[in-house]
This record gives structure tokens, sequence and C-alpha cells, in this order.
């Protein structure tokens, strides 16, 4: 049993639970590169192999495939992933539906300076 008195202990609590559940994901097969900056939510579920960076989001009820990434930085609210999809550093992703192999966020473009 955990009491919450005040907005400290509030969140002491979810701290808590959020470890829990970070807890809960590597245990199952995925690997969440500094857990202690990865915020998941009670209802998000992942599949095996699934890589998970730093400073990355996952809220309401998103659901990754297995063997996806998630690059630092990105937003992913009631997602749903398919297997093998990769989203790129700090993409947003709300209420969405990606089929497996896509990739997803900013497009890079590499120029060779002439010599």
């Amino acid at each position: 049993m955990l009491g919450c008195n005040t907005r400290a202990d509030l969140a002491e609590v979810d701290a808590i639970f959020r470890e829990r559940k970070r807890n809960e994901l590597m245990t199952a097969g995925v690997t969440i590169q500094l857990p202690e900056t990865v915020l998941v939510g009670p209802d998000v579920t992942s599949g095996e192999d699934t890589l998970i960076e730093p400073c990355v989001q996952l809220l309401g009820k998103t659901k990754l495939g297995a063997n996806c990434t998630i690059r630092t930085g990105s937003v992913l609210h009631d997602a749903v992933l398919g297997d093998g999809v990769t989203v790129e550093p700090h993409t947003m992703i709300f209420e969405s539906h990606l089929d497996g192999g896509n990739t997803v966020g900013h497009s890079r473009a590499f120029v060779r300076d002439p010599i």
C-alpha cells in the first residue's frame, strides 16, 4: 500500500509505478536505454526485441510490435506499430496505426562536399 498526502508523495508513487512498467517491458524482452529517462504509461504494450532509446514517451494505449526501434525524444500516444517499425528521433505520433517494416520521422539527406 502506498499513501499520498502531498504532491511530492504523488510524484514518488508515480515514479514507482512507471519504474515497475519499464521493468515489466524489459522482462518481456524489450531493451530500454537509460530507463530512468523513458516515460511509459500503464496501458502500453510491446513485442520482443524492441529497442527504446532515451527520453522517449509512450503514452495512452500505445502498442509496439516486435523488433521496433523508437529513437531518442520521440512521443507516441495511442499509436499502434506493426513489427519492425522504426521511429526516427524526436518524432511525434498520435492516434495512428503504422504497418510493419515502415520508417517514420525526419528524413535525412547526406551531401558530400566536393573536393
